[in-house]
């Protein structure tokens, strides 16, 4: 595959065509992540229009020291937490697969939940990165990482018009060396925010988090929530 120069200013657009399908394989789409637009065109391969979907492919980049992007699959709904109106703390684990590459991460994103109108102040938003303990998570939250490092701490301000599905990011204090082959855990700490847009969240088939309301518990339960992520990774 030829390399291709992206601006990273304009939005992407990425063009598939098809003749005849051999099986019954298809490109993963899901119409769950909340964008509010149009994200898809599609058409018959003769065809010069389409229709318009609000449909997500599934798609991963593959940029030289960009940004990576964890978006997975809702498959029993959706929710929301984390810069939400409650205190808590949410341990996300994330597959070396997921990641896709090893190196220093430098700059966290996560994809908000709702239109922001102004700007809006999360107080108390802390941001701790480190590499599993094991490969399933466990209720104590010093049990399920080694190497804890503190990337983030800080009240976090959403900047107005932002939309539903927007990135909003989180420039590090600190980076974080990712090995590439561990799992890595993302413990997320908040504070009360000052409206009631949220990172959000998908459900999987899998544990993925522990998560509690009381953001000084040692301990909290084990759900399949995963945070829409996005990370700067650099070689």
């Amino acid at each position: 595959m030829a390399p291709y120069n992206y601006n990273g200013n304009d939005n992407l657009i990425v063009e598939i065509s098809v003749t005849a399908a051999s099986g019954a394989t298809s490109w993963r789409a899901n119409d769950a992540l909340g964008i509010g637009h149009a994200q898809l065109l599609w058409g018959s391969t003769a065809s010069a229009t389409g229709t318009p979907y609000g449909y997500g492919m599934h798609t991963k980049l593959r940029f030289n020291g960009g940004q990576v992007n964890v978006i997975t699959p809702p498959r029993t709904g959706s929710t929301a937490a984390f810069l939400s109106v409650n205190d808590g703390q949410y341990a996300f684990k994330y597959n070396p697969a997921q990641l896709g590459t090893k190196g220093t991460i430098s700059k966290l994103a996560c994809q908000i939940n709702a239109d922001v109108a102004t700007d809006t102040d999360f107080p108390d938003t802390k941001i701790v990165l480190g590499h599993a303990s094991a490969t399933a998570l466990t209720t104590t939250y010093a049990d399920n990482m080694v190497d804890a490092t503190t990337v983030y701490n800080a009240t976090h301000t959403i900047p107005g018009g932002k939309l539903i599905g927007d990135w909003t990011e989180f420039n590090l204090s600190s980076s974080f060396n990712y090995n590439g082959v561990d799992d890595l855990i993302v413990h997320v700490f908040s504070g009360v925010g000052a409206g009631t847009v949220s990172c959000k969240l998908v459900t999987g088939s899998l544990p993925s988090v522990i998560y509690s309301t009381d953001p000084a518990s040692a301990t909290g339960g084990a759900s399949n929530y995963l945070m829409n992520l996005g990370l700067s990774i650099s070689p």
